[in-house]
């Protein structure tokens, strides 16, 4: 992973795009040799950076199993908007 420089001041929703676009990529398929620390920032103790960082593992799998059945939908509606 290359160093990420942030050029702008980084609220919580920033820090979680950040994860959402660094972070995670970079631990997806890699072996459980690394450990992600956080220090108290307040954007890593925030709350809508405490509930991302909540979701259970159980939760995320439920969420790509259902995926299939949701991608249908929307190709059934060509594009439009789905129950979900």
């Amino acid at each position: 992973m290359e160093l990420q420089f942030i050029t702008t001041t980084e609220t919580s929703s920033l820090y979680i795009e950040t994860l959402q676009k660094v972070i995670v990529p970079f631990f997806r398929n890699r072996r459980r040799s690394h450990v992600f620390q956080q220090d108290n920032a307040s954007i890593h103790t925030s709350k809508e950076a405490m509930e991302w960082d909540s979701i259970s593992v159980a939760e995320l799998q439920k969420l790509v199993a259902s995926m299939p059945k949701q991608m249908f939908k929307v190709i059934q509606d060509h594009g439009g908007e789905t129950s979900y």
